[in-house]
């Protein structure tokens, strides 16, 4: 039988450590992350980032 992979994207800041660990606790899937995609967080549990955040057209591509 053919195991498949989810690739699952992360759209909101998860440290690099965090997903390496989510990788090894469920191999099946494949995260998908550019923090660099991503506005900065201005204080913890910002999720919503900086609002003059602006991606350049190659980014949104």
């Amino acid at each position: 039988m053919t195991q498949k992979t989810l690739k699952v994207a992360v759209a909101t800041p998860l440290s690099e450590a965090l997903c390496t660990l989510i990788e090894s606790l469920v191999p099946e899937i494949e995260l998908l992350r550019d923090q660099s995609l991503l506005p900065p967080m201005r204080h913890p549990a910002d999720f919503a980032g900086d609002p003059s955040f602006k991606r350049t057209p190659e980014q949104e591509a």
